[in-house]
């Protein structure tokens, strides 16, 4: 049977446009034009990923995800679109459960990944179990290729570990989920693969061509990526690690970012940890994260 996604907007031409795209992947797919009309479909049938407008005519987006969460299925994924957002509005969708965040106008390939993602990361949540009853600590170190970037699910695969930790919250997890593949996509992209911005344009199949041919040169195919998760029970204090061996990033110059620019990048980490560090001239960003503390987004949402 194939994935079935419910698709929620009020622009009908995008929503075919969507709805075309994402059969070519053999997902199925279902159509709504309004929030009232989408939590009519929900009840009646079992999707495996919400993709929804935030600006919808009766209830907007955020209120589809609440009621989603808190009245039918809390473990939907629920991805949100929109053109413009404000900090208030993106914190508050990552506090109700939003999965992800993808911004109008988009390509093909931010579509089709971020749908996966979130199949992916659901049909394995099933799989672990208690076993952290007598966890004091861990320390995860992982080293992934360049290969494995374009084959493997490295941020689920991380994740996957992160639930195992019986103190980390889905929510918290989500927010981490979100980090780390920042984190992975500068660390790769950037570093490994020395892409600019400019793939964001390319199609799906324009990324995966590129990436390949990069991969032809050793001297891109032999670099690593180092990840090293850290958890400590005592102090509920998780730690993440992603080094590179590129060219380095001029962390000193995204100090202090756009606050409102927080789909994408450093600004939306700043927002979701306690702490961030670059060391080895920008090859190495840590981040810090306390759980079940949210004082940081609370002062940032009176901010706003």
């Amino acid at each position: 049977m194939n994935d079935k996604i419910l698709v929620v907007d009020t622009n009908e031409d995008l929503l075919y446009s969507i709805k075309d795209l994402l059969e070519l992947y053999k997902f199925e797919v279902d159509l709504s034009y309004s929030g009232k009309e989408a939590l009519e479909r929900i009840t009646l049938y079992n999707y495996d990923v919400i993709l929804s407008d935030i600006h919808l005519p009766d209830i907007n987006g955020l209120e589809l995800l609440e009621r989603i969460k808190l009245t039918i299925n809390s473990e939907i994924p629920v991805i949100l679109m929109t053109g413009m957002i404000t900090v208030d509005m993106a914190l508050r969708s990552i506090n109700l459960g939003a999965s992800d965040f993808i911004k109008k106008p988009f390509n093909d390939y931010q579509i089709y990944k971020s749908i996966s993602r979130q199949i992916t990361k659901r049909k394995k949540d099933s799989y672990f179990n208690n076993y952290t009853r007598y966890l004091i600590g861990t320390n995860y170190c992982f080293e992934f290729s360049a290969n494995d970037y374009l084959d493997f699910n490295i941020t689920d695969f991380l994740v996957s570990h992160l639930i195992r930790l019986k103190d980390i919250t889905p929510a918290v997890c989500n927010e981490l989920s979100l980090c780390i593949e920042e984190m992975l996509s500068n660390s790769f992209i950037h570093g490994t693969f020395n892409i600019g911005s400019s793939y964001k344009r390319m199609t799906h199949d324009e990324y995966n061509a590129l990436i390949k041919e990069l991969l032809k040169k050793p001297e891109i195919k032999n670099k690593r990526v180092s990840v090293t998760i850290s958890y400590r029970k005592k102090t509920k204090v998780v730690l993440i690690t992603v080094s590179d061996q590129g060219n380095g990033f001029q962390y000193q110059e995204n100090q202090i970012g756009d606050r409102n620019n927080i789909f994408r990048g450093l600004s939306l980490i700043r927002i979701l940890t306690d702490d961030v560090q670059f060391f080895n001239e920008g090859r190495t960003i840590r981040i810090e994260k306390k759980v079940g503390r949210k004082q940081k987004r609370n002062l940032l949402l009176n901010e706003a």
